[in-house]
């Protein structure tokens, strides 16, 4: 990733232009896409933080297993 940059939520935002079409201004870049691609875009954001989530539960339940059974060797 040659180019690639950090974004803080702050320097995002999303503007009607009209029924068919938003922009998308990320930091000092600013894009126009149409509805379609932005309902698309949700849908990736929406199924990447449900991957995220996911190993978080896994990890959490991972330690809470080992803990248990570490703690329960100890009883």
């Amino acid at each position: 990733m040659k180019n690639a940059k950090f974004l803080e939520a702050e320097e995002i935002s999303l503007d009607e232009v009209n029924g068919e079409f938003v922009t998308v201004k990320l930091a000092d870049e600013k894009f126009v896409i149409d509805v379609d691609t932005l309902y698309d875009m949700s849908f990736r954001f929406a199924e990447m933080l449900a991957k995220i989530e996911s190993r978080e539960e896994e990890a959490a339940n991972e330690g809470e297993l080992a803990c248990a059974e570490c703690c329960g060797n100890l009883h």
